[in-house]
């Protein structure tokens, strides 16, 4: 994985944004971009939740991390309503600088909105030379598009620890370790109206290029 590449996008207001609409039956995306030439792309149902909702895998407390400094490298995010039909998932990968929906289901008249923050940057080293990053994954659904924009926050700046950071979140915070040099933190939140799931997978180092 190309580090420089990944703290250079860090650093960048991201927006990427894809657009679905009904046409009968078929449940269709559209990036905005295309529309002049009305090339179109499927978006399909969403059937069931990510498999990493689901998965067996070691969850590790934070007094368990390594001196290590974990790189994030992907994220997926996943919604639905306790109301509604709606379903929405996406996916962002820092290493190419990209996010996508990955399939969307939803009512004509529905228009929602989901947010959350999570740590895609996080240095466990005893020097803690590293400037922890923190973004914000935002998802939503209106009668006409589906969206998806990621971008680097400083909200939660304030806080002076990972904990600190952490609890202000808001939902629940889970770490896990999926292979020697790879581990995950998935961040559940519920409300009496929806359930959001948040996974950042990241790549472990010991230290950064300059």
């Amino acid at each position: 994985m190309n580090l420089k590449s990944f703290v250079v996008v860090a650093g960048t207001f991201l927006l990427f944004s894809q657009s679905a609409f009904s046409s009968n039956t078929k449940n269709l995306n559209t990036k905005p971009s295309a529309k002049a030439s009305g090339v179109s792309v499927r978006i399909p149902e969403c059937s069931s939740r990510p498999d990493f909702v689901y998965q067996n895998k070691t969850k590790l407390d934070l007094s368990q991390m390594p001196k290590i400094i974990l790189v994030g490298k992907r994220a997926e995010h996943y919604v639905e309503s306790k109301v509604t039909k709606l379903k929405l998932h996406g996916a962002q990968s820092f290493s190419k600088s990209k996010s996508r929906i990955l399939c969307g289901t939803a009512r004509h008249q529905e228009k929602l909105n989901f947010s959350l923050y999570a740590p895609t940057l996080i240095d466990f080293t005893e020097g803690k030379s590293t400037v922890n990053s923190v973004w914000q994954f935002q998802m939503m659904a209106s009668p006409k598009e589906f969206g998806i924009w990621n971008q680097q926050s400083r909200i939660l700046s304030k806080s002076s620890t990972l904990q600190n950071r952490l609890q202000d979140i808001g939902g629940k915070v889970e770490f896990f370790q999926i292979t020697p040099n790879e581990y995950e933190m998935v961040i559940s939140k519920e409300t009496d109206s929806s359930v959001e799931y948040l996974s950042i997978r990241f790549d472990a180092v010991e230290h950064l290029n300059n």
